[in-house]
C-alpha cells in the first residue's frame, strides 16, 4: 500500500487490489454535521453515548463495556479496553468537561456505582445492547440529518469522523494510531486521504517556531 501526499494536503492510498480500495472507502460526518446530530438527540443516554463515541473515537463494542470505575473524573479521562488486539491492552483518553458533566448527571439520576456499566438503564444491570444502539442510530441519522445519510447511519461513523477531525486539527498519524487503538499503522494511514490539513501551512508554522522565515 502506497500513500501519495500532494501539496494540497490530500493523500491517496493506492492498492493494486480493487477489493482493498473498496474496503478503504470511509463514510464520515463533517464537524457541523456531528454537532447537529448529537444536539438533535433527545434521549439523554443516546446523546451521551454519541458524544462519547465521537470524543473517544472508540469502537461501539469498546464503549459499551466501560464502567464507572474506568472514568477518572479528576483527570478528565477514560480507560478503554482495546479490542482486536492479541494481548489485553488499554488506552487512556481525555474527555471534555461537557461529556464529564453529562456522565455525572446520568450517574446521579441512575444512582450508578463504580461497578456499574456507564451505558445502562434504570431497570437493567447489563449495558445496553449493540443491536439496540445500531437501530437507534439508524433512526437518528435519518430523522435529524436526512435520508441521504442512510449510508452513514452507524455508530462507527463517529469513530471515522473523529479520526479525520483530529488529523485536520494537527494530530500526527502515530498519535492517531494510539487514539484509535490500531495495532498496524496501515489501518491509520487510510484516514490521510480524507484530511484537508494543508502541508505547506504546517511547514510554515513549524518554521516559525524555529525562527525560519
Amino acid at each position: 500500500m502506497d500513500v501519495i501526499v500532494y501539496d494540497s494536503g490530500q493523500a491517496i492510498v493506492n492498492s493494486d487490489n480493487k477489493r482493498d480500495n473498496e474496503e478503504q472507502e470511509i463514510k464520515y460526518l463533517k464537524e457541523n454535521e456531528v454537532i447537529r446530530l448529537i444536539t438533535g438527540i433527545k434521549s439523554e443516554l443516546h446523546r451521551m453515548l454519541s458524544l462519547f463515541l465521537f470524543e473517544s473515537a472508540s469502537r461501539i463494542s469498546e464503549a459499551l463495556v466501560v464502567k464507572i470505575k474506568d472514568i477518572d473524573f479528576y483527570q478528565g479521562s477514560v480507560k478503554l479496553i482495546t479490542l482486536k488486539q492479541r494481548k489485553k491492552a488499554y488506552r487512556v483518553l481525555k474527555i471534555s468537561d461537557k461529556l464529564k458533566s453529562e456522565i455525572l448527571l446520568y450517574m446521579k439520576e441512575l444512582n450508578l456505582t463504580n461497578e456499574d456499566y456507564l451505558f445502562t438503564r434504570k431497570t437493567e444491570t447489563r449495558h445496553i445492547s449493540m443491536q439496540a444502539v445500531n437501530q437507534q442510530m439508524t433512526r437518528y441519522f435519518k430523522e435529524i440529518l436526512g435520508s441521504e445519510y442512510a449510508d452513514r447511519a452507524h455508530p462507527h461513523t463517529f469513530r471515522h469522523s473523529r479520526a479525520i477531525q483530529l488529523l485536520n486539527s494537527g494530530m500526527n498519524v502515530i498519535q492517531l494510531m494510539r487514539v484509535l487503538g490500531h495495532s498496524h499503522i496501515r489501518n491509520t494511514l487510510i484516514y490521510l486521504q480524507y484530511s484537508n490539513k494543508d502541508i505547506a501551512k504546517t511547514i510554515q508554522e513549524s518554521n516559525k517556531t524555529m525562527g525560519l522565515y
